[in-house]
């Protein structure tokens, strides 16, 4: 994975913002919000008169500085000015708030629980994950579905931390768990994870069975025999049962 492009200091972002006595979030410097063009696409992205996005960006002071925000609803943003960049050859849109430029309208938003679904199918089922999440934010993707979107379904944490270790791989071997990769916490700085789409066929099943058995034959049949299965597990014990 290619290194990420600012040094992650929260504490510097936070300075760089000001909440108003009616809710809004302040820039008190220039801020930059980053998040993923295709947002747009997937309905994670309101872009025109009034814009919105999903709290699912990163925030850059300096040029230099960034932190990230999670929140699952939409938000009421007010940028200066709308860029296109690039990072890691994907686009990204970069929304530029000069001092004294609102960033956030209002704290107040509009529960949405397809907002839930969007997220999910965008980021984690097809893998589509933006540079400036680690292996925390991941896990955290989805902490405030309960709060924001409605989701009581998604209380349950140890759901949600599943799916983000399941798509997240050692750089140097992806048909190896991340967690089985790192030694420290150090690491998910020194060593970041690659993803894969929690629905992939070739890397997201564990057995030939599954492999063959589910959507994209051929892509399944040829990753059984590039990664031949080693032992049997126990759902092939209960379908061949």
């Amino acid at each position: 994975m290619d290194a990420i492009p600012f040094v992650r200091d929260a504490a510097k972002v936070k300075a760089a913002c000001h909440e108003g006595n009616d809710g809004s979030i302040i820039a008190l410097k220039p801020v930059k919000m980053i998040l993923p063009e295709r947002f747009v696409e997937k309905q994670l992205a309101i872009v025109g008169a009034d814009t919105y996005v999903v709290g699912i960006v990163a925030l850059v002071v300096d040029d230099k500085y960034y932190a990230v925000f999670l929140g699952t609803a939409m938000f009421h943003v007010e940028p200066t000015t709308i860029a296109t960049v690039k990072y890691h050859g994907d686009s990204y849109l970069e929304l530029s708030f000069d001092p004294g430029a609102r960033i956030l309208v209002t704290q107040e938003v509009v529960q949405d629980n397809l907002i839930t679904y969007r997220i999910y199918d965008e980021i984690i089922s097809k893998g589509h994950m933006p540079w400036y999440m680690n292996y925390d934010d991941r896990i955290q993707l989805l902490f405030t579905a309960n709060k924001l979107a409605g989701m009581e379904m998604l209380s349950n944490h140890a759901m949600l931390e599943l799916n983000a270790a399941a798509i997240s791989r050692d750089p140097t071997n992806i048909n190896r768990f991340y967690r089985h990769a790192i030694d420290s916490y150090d690491d998910l700085i020194k060593k970041p994870p690659i993803t894969i789409p929690l629905m992939s066929v070739s890397y997201g099943t564990t057995n030939t069975t599954s492999r063959i058995m589910g959507s994209y034959f051929e892509q399944g049949l040829n990753s059984s025999l590039v990664n031949p299965s080693t032992q049997v597990e126990n759902i092939e014990r209960l379908l061949r049962s």
